[in-house]
């Protein structure tokens, strides 16, 4: 990993320069402010500590080198900063929870930063990598767009990023051996649209609002069963969701810590079916989402006014929180089990003894 260091007052961060020797982390320290747009583009960091530059009579100017970061190839960066207290980020650096400030005095916190980060430096540099391919191939269809103008300019960049998105998912479902990612792959944690989707998951704010994005008991989770495009065009008023209860719900087998084979399978029968009796499991996610059961019988309305789109965003007309989304087709597995559960006809009542006797019959 490589770690650059953008600090004036090179003595605290003794301890910090210190771990990434003995972690054998490349690093490099620039003393000057004024050097650091040559710097950064000659070493190509993974990660930087950012002093901000200046004092707290006029934090606005350290400013300047965050948004060259931003917009120049954005690393995580964690500002080490003696006014890391009264420093004011702009609304659009919020988008990233990898952007962090922390006073100074304290190295270690900075240390568990570097430590958090180092698993992913390859993997984010060869994403980078890939994503340049996926542009060029993406580019490939101007030819064809071009014989169908005019194009508004957001359907252009919508065909591209279906592109990019294709490029990706042929690359990972090609892999040899088949990828088997944990279960929570399903999710898109934190929740990138703007507006609720179906099969996001909510929860109901608890008292603190700080633990919202903990998890929390499986019976405080919802998930919407309302269209996206219903709520995105403000046709609804009111979401139609589902009530969560435990995990065990969803089959009938006994619990043990050393389950049998024949157990594990059966559960595993019906998880790859996805729905049993109007009920559909969903995974975890580690100290976020409890192991959860949706129970499609068990339907509410919340009015939407009252969901929080992001955790950011609770105020006091809020009881519920979107915690997550759920990523296609897994969404499309949820929606079809609601179909089965909410649309099947009911008919009469017929003679099923004798039905099963012809049946067994020869």
């Amino acid at each position: 990993m490589k770690v650059l260091f953008v600090e004036d007052k090179i003595e605290t961060i003794k301890g910090i320069v210190e771990y990434c020797k003995d972690q054998c982390w490349t690093h490099k320290i620039i003393d000057k402010f004024d050097d650091f747009e040559i710097s950064i583009d000659d070493f190509d960091p993974d990660v930087i500590v950012l002093d901000w530059k200046d004092d707290a009579d006029d934090t606005d100017k350290g400013d300047d080198i965050l948004e060259k970061i931003w917009l120049n190839g954005y690393k995580p960066i964690i500002i080490f900063s003696a006014f890391a207290d009264i420093i004011k980020l702009g609304d659009k650096y919020k988008s990233s929870n990898l952007i962090r400030c922390q006073p100074k005095g304290d190295e270690q916190p900075v240390i568990e930063y570097l430590d958090m980060i180092s698993p992913f430096v390859q993997v984010i540099s060869s994403l980078k990598k890939e994503f340049n391919d996926a542009l060029i191939n993406a580019l490939n269809s101007i030819e064809m767009m071009s014989k169908t103008l005019p194009l508004d300019e957001k359907i252009m960049r919508y065909v591209f990023a279906k592109r990019v998105s294709t490029y990706f998912d042929g690359e990972y479902r090609d892999e040899t051996p088949p990828l088997n990612p944990p279960p929570w792959i399903q999710y898109i944690y934190p929740a990138i649209s703007n507006t609720l989707c179906v099969c996001d998951i909510l929860r109901s704010i608890p008292d603190n609002n700080m633990e919202v994005n903990n998890a929390g008991q499986p019976e405080e989770y919802y998930i919407n069963l309302t269209p996206s495009c219903d709520v995105a065009q403000s046709r609804v008023t009111r979401v139609l969701c589902a009530k969560c209860c435990s995990k065990n719900k969803f089959h009938d087998v006994s619990t043990s810590i050393k389950p049998s084979n024949k157990q594990l399978n059966k559960i595993i029968s019906l998880l790859n079916t996805g729905y049993k009796n109007g009920l559909v499991p969903l995974p975890g996610i580690p100290n976020v989402i409890p192991y959860l059961t949706i129970n499609l019988k068990e339907i509410v309305l919340h009015p939407i006014e009252e969901i929080a789109p992001f955790s950011k965003d609770i105020s006091d007309k809020h009881k519920y929180c979107r915690i997550a989304s759920i990523d296609s087709p897994y969404r499309e597995q949820i929606v079809w089990a609601h179909m089965i559960n909410s649309c099947r006809p009911g008919v009469p009542d017929r003679n099923m003894d004798l039905w099963a006797k012809v049946l067994m019959s020869p």
